[in-house]
């Protein structure tokens, strides 16, 4: 599968498993000078800055392992360029940085892991 249907497919997955477990999602695919969440949500009063890693498989590693600590970085200045744009002058919100790992299976069907704050203590 290429990789481009491979990341559009894992997007749709994990667009579904969050609405799923009840968050909102606000925005997909933001972009600011610095790069790219793929999807925003909200959980309650929390807002959830998601990056979604497709695989196929494993062989060179799983989906986390693919977020590195550049891509890290670049997730935390584009969370704070979305959070300078949208909430200017609100109350400092709660906020969370997770991981969606999906590795899809030969057999058509995937495996959807939820790595849940990944930063630690998530505060910008």
């Amino acid at each position: 599968m290429p990789v481009q249907t491979l990341g559009q497919l894992g997007e749709t997955l994990a667009k579904n498993y969050l609405e799923t477990h009840k968050l909102q999602i606000i925005s997909t695919n933001y972009h600011s000078p610095y790069g790219e969440i793929d999807i925003i949500a909200k959980e309650g009063e929390c807002f959830v800055f998601v990056e979604v890693k497709a695989r196929s498989n494993v062989k060179r590693g799983t989906p986390l392992e693919a977020v590195t600590p550049r891509k890290r970085e670049r997730i935390l200045l584009t969370a704070q360029h979305w959070l300078s744009t949208h909430l200017m002058g609100k109350e400092e919100p709660h906020l969370r940085f997770d991981v969606l790992s999906i590795v899809m299976g030969s057999d058509g069907l995937s495996t959807i892991t939820h790595h849940k704050s990944i930063f630690g203590e998530d505060t910008l």
